[in-house]
């Protein structure tokens, strides 16, 4: 393999050991550091199947631990923050409040709520009024994070693929249909709680009959942290989404990864 071709150049006892299937992990890590710097005329998600082709001949036949990955939606799959950024400024004049988008980033839902002070009971009636503005401009407005399709085609071979998210099950269907995704999805769960995303995803797993140690859940916001430590399920937060990768970090995810090209990745070292 040409992988193999460029390792004996940098390395030749790792590419003997590659070759052999006697590397451990350390050497498995030097392989992906060496593979990163060298293959840079390949493009990044292309590097990460590569690199992951090396990992499973080291590993063999063993079978893995994993097997759903549960995907938030708005703010990992589909970059709708332009769309909801727009709805809420929309809707603040009629509920009298300054919206500052970049700051609530910066503290996520919860910090934002507190912020502007709103009421308990006022809350449900607004994700009411945005969830229905979504259905308007989410077909011609929301986007595919760059590297997605790619990431979710390679992904959807190995695991079993579901989406999670307040989101209505129509405004999924009709996103993913446009951007040639869907058929790449087992189950779209639509549900919201104000107990906690946590209660979600227990309902998600009961329903699917998944067993927290079989999946692993893919979120953009600190309480999509919060729900997966709740709950006992690893986490890997991307920071390309509603929440900053400041605000990420403070809440202590499994993993935390910059692009989507990191997710098979991160999945190769579990």
């Amino acid at each position: 393999m040409i992988v193999y071709y460029k390792l004996r150049v940098i390395n030749a006892d790792i590419a003997q050991q590659v070759e052999q299937r006697t590397c451990n992990a350390q050497v498995i890590s030097s392989i992906l550091i060496v593979g990163s710097i060298k293959m840079i005329n390949q493009p990044l998600c292309k590097q990460g199947f590569l690199f992951i082709k090396i990992i499973e001949r080291f590993r063999g036949d063993r079978k893995m631990a994993k097997k759903y990955i549960i995907f938030d939606f708005d703010g990992t799959i589909a970059d709708t923050f332009k769309v909801v950024e727009k709805i809420g400024m929309e809707l603040a004049p009629k509920y009298q409040v300054q919206l500052d988008t970049q700051v609530a980033r910066e503290i996520g839902l919860k910090g934002l709520l507190h912020k502007l002070k709103f009421p308990m009971w006022m809350i449900p009636k607004i994700l009411i009024e945005m969830k229905e503005k979504l259905t308007e401009y989410i077909k011609d407005e929301a986007v595919l994070f760059p590297g997605m399709e790619l990431v979710l085609n390679e992904l959807s071979q190995r695991y079993t693929l579901g989406i999670v998210s307040s989101n209505s099950k129509e405004n999924i269907e009709c996103f993913l249909k446009k951007h040639s995704v869907l058929n790449l999805f087992s189950f779209i769960h639509s549900d919201s709680s104000l107990f906690g995303k946590d209660q979600i995803l227990k309902r998600l797993c009961k329903k699917h009959q998944i067993k927290n140690q079989e999946m692993l859940y893919v979120g953009d916001e600190d309480r999509d942290i919060w729900a997966a430590k709740k709950f006992g399920v690893k986490i890997i937060a991307v920071s390309w989404g509603y929440n900053s990768k400041t605000l990420l970090t403070r809440e202590k995810p499994d993993f935390l990864i910059d692009k989507p090209q990191e997710i098979m990745l991160t999945m190769s070292s579990l």
